[in-house]
């Protein structure tokens, strides 16, 4: 029983792990879909109203890696770009939230088993050294 369920501990800890990680790395916005109003809501330091609308401009952009030949975007710029957006389809922001939840509750699960094994491991341990004290006094 205890081993199953430490399996299952490790289990749950390394895939909320790995669903945590890929949610996190692949949670980028499709720059082609970005409308004026969506560039105006959206606040990342360094990008600014003048970058948006050279962005916007310049629409389809095929390669996101091709960005830093648009005029006036220096590398730097380019750099802030391609770390929060795509020129992929990517699923819907709530799902990458939603999988990013689920991660997290799977991360928590795992280790809260971890624990309850290792607790439950200890107090074993400890009960069997007082029944040997116990034995070793009769």
């Amino acid at each position: 029983m205890k081993n199953k369920t430490l399996k299952f501990g490790i289990f749950c800890l390394l895939i909320g792990c790995c669903l945590t990680i890929y949610a996190g790395a692949n949670a980028k916005i499709n720059i082609n879909s970005m409308t004026s109003s969506d560039w105006q809501s959206c606040s990342i330091k360094g990008i600014g109203e003048r970058t948006e609308s050279k962005l916007l401009a310049v629409e389809p952009i095929s390669n996101i890696e091709s960005i830093s030949t648009i005029s006036e975007i220096g590398t730097e710029k380019a750099t802030i770009i391609e770390k929060h957006f795509t020129t992929r389809d990517t699923c819907r922001y709530e799902i990458f939230i939603a999988a990013l939840i689920i991660g997290i509750n799977l991360i928590v699960i795992g280790v809260l088993m971890i624990i309850f094994i290792l607790i439950r491991q200890v107090l074993a341990a400890r009960e069997f050294k007082r029944s040997i004290k116990n034995l070793s006094e009769k």
